[in-house]
């Protein structure tokens, strides 16, 4: 996230400031504190997933590769 979603979290989240781009409003199912905890956990998965990012490339691993799934379009 950039550093003006972080700073708007709670007011995408809970007041909707969004909405006309189609992310509804939480504030009548999330409190506050729920809010804040999620948005350290996407913090914390953030930070995670950097540091493996880093790890790839000093290992000189692609940091994506294909995957075993088999895509389908059903």
């Amino acid at each position: 996230m950039q550093p003006g979603m972080h700073a708007a979290f709670s007011d995408i989240v809970l007041r909707g400031i969004l909405v006309p781009n189609g992310m509804p409003r939480w504030d009548d199912h999330l409190t506050q504190g729920q809010v804040e905890a999620i948005h350290a956990y996407l913090i914390d998965l953030q930070a995670r997933t950097r540091e493996e990012e880093l790890a790839k490339q000093k290992a000189g691993v692609p940091l994506d590769a294909p995957s075993l799934a088999i895509l389908s379009n059903f």
